[in-house]
C-alpha cells in the first residue's frame, strides 16, 4: 500500500467552547440614567477544550474631563484604566476557574465602576495540535475582544457620553 495514507491519521477533533465578552465602563452618577458613562476597556475569556484564555484591551489614560468627572475616592487609580484593570485581569487568571473570570469580576464591582455582565456565544474549533493551539485561540479571542473594544469606543463616541473622537481613539492601548 505504497503511497496511501491512513485517513484517521488526519481527523481531528472538534473541540466545544465558550467565548466570554465584557465591557468595563464608569458611571459618573448612578442616580441618572443621562449621567457620564466612560468607556474604559473590555476583557474576554474563552475556554475550548483544557484550554483557557483570557485577554484585555484597555484605554491608556482618559482626557481631563473624564478623569475630573470620576469620583475622589477612585480617580488617581483609574486615570490610567490600563494600569488599574491589569491589576485586576491578573487577580482574575490567578483566582477563578476556567470559565468563571468574568462573573466574579461582574460580581467583584457592582457600582460605578462596572464590568457588564459578560456576553458569551458557543466556540466550536478545529485545533491544531502542539503550541500552535494557543495561537489559534488567542488570534479568536483577540480579534473579538478588539471588534468588541473598538465598537464600544464607537457606540460611546456617537453621542452616549459626549467623549470627543480623538480622546478615545487616541487614547486607546
Amino acid at each position: 500500500m505504497k503511497g496511501r495514507q491512513i485517513v484517521t491519521d488526519k481527523i481531528m477533533a472538534i473541540q466545544n467552547g465558550r467565548l466570554s465578552l465584557s465591557r468595563i465602563t464608569y458611571h459618573t452618577d448612578l442616580q441618572q440614567a443621562s449621567g457620564l458613562i466612560i468607556p474604559l476597556g473590555v476583557i474576554a475569556e474563552m475556554t475550548l477544550g483544557t484550554w483557557r484564555a483570557l485577554g484585555l484591551i484597555a484605554r491608556t489614560t482618559l482626557s481631563i474631563d473624564e478623569a475630573n468627572a470620576l469620583g475622589r475616592m477612585i480617580r488617581e487609580r483609574l486615570t490610567s484604566p490600563f494600569e488599574f484593570l491589569k491589576q485586576e485581569f491578573d487577580w482574575a487568571f490567578a483566582e477563578t476557574e476556567s470559565g468563571e473570570a468574568l462573573g466574579a469580576l461582574a460580581n467583584r464591582f457592582s457600582e460605578s465602576l462596572s464590568f457588564a455582565t459578560p456576553t458569551s456565544r458557543v466556540v466550536k474549533k478545529v485545533l491544531p495540535t502542539g503550541p500552535s493551539a494557543a495561537d489559534a485561540i488567542l488570534s479568536e479571542l483577540r480579534k473579538a475582544r478588539d471588534d468588541e473594544f473598538y465598537l464600544m469606543l464607537a457606540e460611546y463616541e456617537d453621542g452616549k457620553s459626549g467623549i470627543a473622537c480623538e480622546d478615545t481613539t487616541r487614547l486607546a492601548a
